[in-house]
């Protein structure tokens, strides 16, 4: 086993985030995709933390990251997000879990993007 030099965020959408994917649902599939999303969420790697106040300073950095990403995972066309999005904002539409440390035990293959 080998330790990553990662930590994971997972976000799992909350109501609001629903309420903004009802307004593009022509094919009436937000429903589905907030279910499947809530119980099958992305998880996100981000730079490593050991404290929790590292874990705070990543999380300040990265959430408008991550808040775009579950945003363009709706709608790619950027100029049809919410606009003003805060941290407020982000932590009212998604459930934020976190982990510190991240273990990779399939040694076999390397860890490449796709």
């Amino acid at each position: 086993m080998s330790i990553l030099n990662r930590s994971a965020v997972v976000l799992r959408p909350k109501q609001p985030y629903l309420e903004w994917t009802r307004l593009d649902d022509s094919e009436g599939l937000a429903e589905d995709v907030f279910e499947t999303l809530r119980e099958e969420p992305t998880l996100y790697l981000v730079p490593d933390w050991e404290e929790a106040d590292e874990e705070r300073e990543i999380l300040d950095e990265f959430w408008p990251v991550l808040f775009e990403a579950m945003l363009n995972g709706w709608v790619t066309d950027p100029v049809l997000w919410p606009t003003g999005r805060t941290r407020k904002m982000f932590e009212d539409w998604f459930e934020i879990e976190t982990f510190a440390m991240v273990e990779d035990i399939h040694l076999e293959d390397s860890i490449e993007s796709i």
